[in-house]
């Protein structure tokens, strides 16, 4: 409008006004997506302040490098808004009755919505059915709490942000597939027994694989710590010494899984992906340790998360499942 104005239609002065104000009560422009290695990046200046609101962000553990991108965009998005975020997390993933105590100590400082990751499907459900009686939002985001579960509960989730899990494992399996010959042995290593997140990953994996004739050879959860999967692929690759591939699905244990089939002598003889793409992994993948790792983008998983609960606030209609992006990164894409 103002490219139309310094052209000498004056006359529409008073509508340009009132255009402007209308524009402003609109929602935050979105941000535009940052990798992950901007994360440490100053932050732009905020803009126009949206009500001072408190948002409350619950992560898992801050030892996952994926969990500190996020809380990266946590911060950037509340310095570009002009909200308080406060991040939280536990110790580690084992962390789960301390993760649900963290959350019920905040509630009582007077958030306004919350953005959160549980441990587990349930781990955080008395927590956030009190926060659904007290009518606070609740945008769930990454590790997804399943819709029974939460109407179980008592949970009224406003809308859940996260990757296509399945797909993750989908686009390791396709690449193997692509890539071994025909008939090959391969397994999964998983996060927690039982964990949505990790189960999603496992099976893409291996209804891919599966269906293009390759052998399963196991599938075991290492809890997403480094020091398990590393034992249990040293483990797994004793009983099947024929194993051509490997999918993890973090990369907490894709790297513990790495250095035991480089202790065993096989580097640059197995082919191993693995998800997340946090720095330290995709340093590997750009020395050629690991072949790929699937990345997750969860600096853009926090920004959305802010945005979408400001608008919450503001009354506005949000979709209830917003779909972040994901892609296999290979050494081409790191260098």
């Amino acid at each position: 409008m103002k490219e139309k104005f310094t052209h000498g239609f004056r006359t529409i002065l008073t509508l340009l006004l009132v255009g402007t104000v209308f524009l402003a009560a609109c929602t935050p422009a979105p941000a535009a997506e940052a990798p992950a290695d901007e994360a440490a990046a100053e932050a732009p200046a905020a803009e126009a302040p949206a009500e001072g609101y408190k948002i409350l962000a619950v992560e898992k553990t801050l030892i996952n490098e994926h969990w500190q991108v996020m809380q990266a965009g946590y911060e950037f998005a509340a310095a570009r808004y002009g909200v308080t975020v406060d991040v939280i997390s536990v110790p580690t993933e084992d962390d789960t009755a301390e993760q649900l105590a963290a959350v019920e100590a905040a509630l009582a400082k007077g958030y306004d919505a919350i953005c959160v990751s549980p441990i587990t499907p349930n781990n955080l459900n008395p927590a956030l059915a009190a926060a659904t009686e007290k009518g606070i939002p609740i945008i769930n985001v990454d590790e997804v709490i399943p819709a029974d579960v939460a109407k179980d509960a008592g949970i009224d989730i406003a809308a859940t942000i996260t990757s296509k899990n399945y797909n993750a494992g989908v686009f390791a399996g396709k690449y193997m597939l692509d890539n071994l010959p025909a008939g090959s042995e391969v397994f999964v290593i998983e996060g927690m027994a039982g964990n949505v997140t990790g189960g999603l990953r496992r099976d893409g994996f291996v209804d891919t694989v599966t269906a293009g004739g390759f052998k399963v050879v196991a599938s075991q959860p290492a809890d997403w710590d480094r020091a398990k999967a590393n034992d249990v692929t040293t483990n797994i690759l004793q009983a099947n010494p024929n194993v051509k591939g490997i999918y993890f699905a973090n990369d907490t244990m894709a790297l513990g899984g790495m250095e035991a089939v480089e202790a065993a002598g096989l580097a640059g003889e197995i082919v191993m992906i693995g998800t997340d793409a946090v720095p330290e992994a995709q340093q590997a993948v750009g020395e050629g340790r690991l072949i790929g790792t699937v990345a997750q983008y969860p600096f853009e998983m926090g920004v959305l998360c802010v945005e979408n609960a400001i608008k919450l606030l503001e009354g506005r209609p949000i979709a209830s499942d917003i779909e972040a992006p994901i892609k296999l990164l290979l050494m081409e894409d790191v260098k």
